[in-house]
């Protein structure tokens, strides 16, 4: 009977490990983005990182035995997370695989996208 009481929250707290874990990883590359013009693999990195937060997000809730706001919240910043990585694969990353490197300038997203608030955007390097 104990071990039915042990295993669900060591399980639910492995799922706080690993949603740590995920935004240890996106803040690592989001700091290796800084402010430098993006390139190929540092934005894959992005999007991948990403991706993996809004999986540990919905995680975290699995089991749905959370109160409606819990899951309403949850929900929101995974689809957050998820837009996020969406708008960096789509505007980003086929833009920094065909400009030239040499040009000085930082690549910037199609103007049809829509910036991700908060985002540090590479400027012109000096």
């Amino acid at each position: 009977m104990l071990n039915d009481v042990v295993t669900p929250m060591a399980d639910y707290y492995d799922r706080i490990r690993g949603w740590e874990e995920a935004y240890w990883k996106y803040n690592e590359a989001d700091q290796r983005m800084g402010n430098r013009p993006p390139v190929p693999e540092l934005v894959q990195e992005y999007v991948s990182v990403t991706r993996a937060v809004a999986r540990a997000w919905r995680n975290l809730v699995a089991e749905r035995d959370q109160p409606w706001w819990v899951l309403a919240a949850v929900d929101s910043a995974a689809e957050a997370f998820e837009t996020q990585a969406r708008e960096w694969e789509s505007c980003w990353l086929d833009r920094v695989a065909d400009a030239p490197a040499e040009n000085g300038l930082a690549v910037r997203p199609h103007p049809e996208c829509r910036p991700v608030p908060g985002r540090r955007y590479p400027r012109r390097l000096s």
